[in-house]
């Protein structure tokens, strides 16, 4: 009982002085140009593969933005398929997804260029037929680190 009267009291002070103080944000904000947010200077663009021999394909776009293929040689897909890549660059700092369509998956990745090797952590989201969600739900996210090496001569 005490204890429910000391909280009622601290949380009815909290509001008559403004309430609590408002935590930092999360999120660094993102520095800006007149084009947008900060944009690469090219050094997350061109070709880059991994060791289990994917290709990934970045080109800039407009705004900090990026646009390219992924060419996966693992998984549930054709290994000469490319897929479509969007993202987002800042600096040296880049976020991009892949949607692997009939696969029915779409993969993130994040991550940051250090020399010429991207560095990142990726989730991929699979589909769990609604029949298997209840039990199989948990199944539906693999998460993973992966580095991508700059491929000049690498097949986009």
């Amino acid at each position: 009982m005490i204890s429910a009267v000391v909280t009622t009291v601290v949380a009815v002070g909290m509001l008559l002085v403004g309430g609590p103080p408002t935590p930092p944000p999360l999120v660094a904000p993102v520095p800006t140009t007149s084009a947008g947010p900060a944009a690469t200077d090219g050094a997350i663009v061109g070709q880059f593969s991994n060791a289990r021999g994917s290709v990934l394909s970045l080109q800039p776009g407009p705004g900090g933005t990026l646009t390219g293929t992924f060419r996966s040689a693992v998984g549930n897909v054709e290994a000469a398929r490319r897929f479509p890549v969007v993202g987002v660059v800042n600096g040296d700092v880049v976020g991009f997804v892949v949607d692997f369509g009939a696969a029915g998956s779409v993969g993130s990745w994040s991550g940051q260029l250090r020399g010429d090797e991207l560095v990142c952590l990726w989730h991929l989201s699979r589909d769990v037929t609604d029949a298997d969600e209840a039990m199989g739900l948990w199944s539906s996210v693999l998460t993973g680190s992966d580095a991508f090496v700059r491929c000049p001569a690498c097949a986009p």
